[in-house]
């Protein structure tokens, strides 16, 4: 989850910066260098945020649009420490907290009181690993998008009571949608004294639509070490793997292959630039606690393009029904993968979900990369 909002929060920060200095208006063309080195010293302005933020997410299915809307609070004091808290929303999130100080995070469900308590310190040691090549990979990002969109000024506005750059990117002619951010065309609104982006919203034709805005946003406030701590609340209970709670962990790919009873599959033919960057293994009791079950998420990357993919071996008798949490209307399209029987899944924005079973094993791959691409990585596993 750390490594994902990172990756949201640098795409948002890259896309807002590239609007604003590579020909919108006034602010000129400077090189992709520049344009890397003006990111980092805009991320280094704002160590602490205190913000509230919505978030509305609408797809179609069955050419009706559903919607789902979230309202967040957030704390952030720097790359280690986070509280995010669920303020309304779906049922399922409404309430849910997180909180993430160094090496640890906790997780709180108020639906069923409990909470879960996960060793981060595999991530961070990652994140450390590669810090060589954080600008490495900013300065991908940045040509991928220099390569794929076309940028417009659009003036200001006020956003959350402050005064903020309206910009607008587009896929060029002639490039696939996917190569967009999120597939499309998005309007930015970026703080006009910190360079935050206060408001994205992007629409995928005939697909959907991302947004969200914040409410109000406090830059470098004094934040208490105690937002830090999380204190389970009354009569919550831990989520242990003696209790059928999940257990994370963040290892090497040859350490992760000792560490399960399945082969782990993984693809001999990537697009050019995107690796592996994170292993995680996660145990958890299934079958009302009678099974335990072993899952290892690969998650690949590069700039703004990536993929996951989760693997894991079925105990008799347990299946896994990758529709079971899709909106109503979202329909599977029958696909080949080594020759088994798969499902292909359009699951709105542009992400497609590709599943089938081999020899027992579970695999789902994720991406925001066009169906031949998918196919193409599925097909090179082994």
């Amino acid at each position: 989850m750390k490594n994902v909002r990172h990756w949201l929060v640098g795409s948002l920060v890259v896309l807002g910066t590239l609007l604003l200095l590579s020909g919108c208006g006034p602010f000129g063309k400077p090189s992709v260098d520049d344009i890397v080195a003006h990111i980092q010293q805009a991320q280094k302005a704002t160590q602490r945020v205190h913000a509230v933020m919505d978030t509305t997410f609408t797809i179609q299915a069955d050419n009706k649009p559903m919607t789902t809307t979230m309202v967040m609070e957030e704390w952030v004091a720097g790359p280690d420490k986070l509280r995010m808290e669920y303020k309304d929303g779906p049922a399922a999130t409404k309430g849910m907290l997180m909180v993430m100080n160094g090496n640890t995070m906790w997780t709180y469900f108020p639906k069923t009181n409990q909470y879960m308590k996960s060793d981060i310190s595999g991530l961070k040691d990652l994140t450390q690993a590669s810090g060589g090549d954080m600008a490495l990979q900013t300065k991908k990002m940045v040509t991928q998008m220099l390569d794929t969109m076309d940028f417009k000024y659009l003036g200001t506005e006020k956003v959350a009571g402050r005064k903020a750059y309206k910009l607008l990117a587009t896929p060029k002619p002639g490039k696939k949608p996917e190569a967009g951010l999120l597939g499309g065309s998005a309007t930015v609104w970026i703080d006009a004294q910190y360079w935050e982006v206060l408001g994205m919203e992007s629409k995928i034709k005939n697909q959907g639509s991302f947004s969200f805005h914040y409410r109000s946003i406090e830059y470098n406030p004094t934040l208490p070490d105690s937002l830090f701590t999380f204190t389970p609340p009354p009569g919550a209970k831990a989520m242990t793997e003696e209790n059928g709670g999940p257990q994370f962990k963040t290892m090497t790919l040859a350490e992760a292959r000792k560490a399960v009873d399945f082969p782990i599959l993984v693809p001999t033919k990537l697009p050019d630039g995107i690796k592996l960057q994170t292993v995680e293994v996660t145990t958890m009791k299934i079958m009302n606690g009678q099974k335990t079950m072993t899952n290892v998420i690969l998650m690949y990357s590069a700039g703004l393009k990536g993929l996951s993919i989760n693997e894991s071996r079925l105990p008799k008798g347990a299946s896994v029904d990758v529709m079971k949490d899709m909106p109503p209307g979202v329909k599977a399209e029958k696909v080949k993968v080594h020759g088994q029987d798969a499902v292909l899944i359009n699951t709105g924005m542009g992400n497609i979900m590709l599943s089938w079973t081999e020899k027992d094993v579970q695999i789902i791959v994720n991406s925001q990369m066009d169906k031949k691409t998918l196919l193409q990585i599925a097909e090179s596993m082994q």
